[in-house]
């Protein structure tokens, strides 16, 4: 269940990440200019930025509801102390870049790097949860680079335009994950099927 919840966490992530890659130039043009869009350097920044925030949260969510409580506590002390202290050096050096990068470092440094071998232990994943964690998060990231890559080149001129071609994109996003995740495969399955016992379950008590 745990492995379930961990990887429509990073599903979610990785069509979120591949949107903003792809819209989100086109987005701020149409709210308040092109001018106020900082490029797509800066843009693919804050996507990495974004990234591994979210995963740095649901891993500290996570092992506060394993019980790691204390050790958690201060990784995110850590973790706070640490932006604080690179924020003004990295902006002096780099400006809105170095900031960015500082920020990714932070983060990395610190939770990436504690989270999932903590998570594995306290929940002891065998071989198998682990390989099938690791290859959903691979197909996760595949899938959104496909999409990301296939809309790279569309503009979106209006508001309707740009709502298609969201559309658009998570639904490229969700046949890719379909066609290389056996594991998506086997959830919708049984998710189906647990669907249609519920149902016919139902009809049969009120019959």
């Amino acid at each position: 269940m745990l492995v379930s919840t961990l990887l429509w966490s990073f599903r979610f992530v990785a069509v979120i990440c591949g949107g903003l890659l792809v819209f989100n130039a086109d987005f701020v043009r149409l709210w308040v200019g092109s001018a106020m869009f900082s490029g797509h350097q800066v843009n693919r920044l804050i996507v990495a930025v974004f990234a591994t925030g979210v995963i740095s949260v649901v891993g500290s969510n996570t092992c506060y509801a394993l019980g790691d409580i204390t050790a958690n506590s201060l990784i995110q002390s850590a973790i706070s102390f640490c932006l604080l202290a690179a924020a003004y050096p990295c902006l002096l050096l780099g400006g809105l870049k170095g900031l960015l990068i500082g920020q990714f470092v932070c983060i990395v440094g610190f939770s990436l790097a504690y989270y999932p071998i903590r998570i594995a232990r306290l929940v002891r994943l065998n071989k198998y949860e682990k390989r099938s964690l690791l290859s959903g998060i691979a197909c996760a990231a595949a899938a959104a680079t496909a999409a990301a890559f296939l809309f790279s080149g569309v503009n979106s001129p209006g508001w309707a335009q740009l709502a298609a071609n969201g559309c658009y994109y998570c639904a490229v996003y969700l046949v890719a994950l379909l066609l290389m995740c056996s594991t998506l495969r086997l959830e919708i399955i049984s998710g189906t099927r647990m669907a249609r016992a519920f149902l016919l379950r139902k009809a049969r008590f009120a019959n």
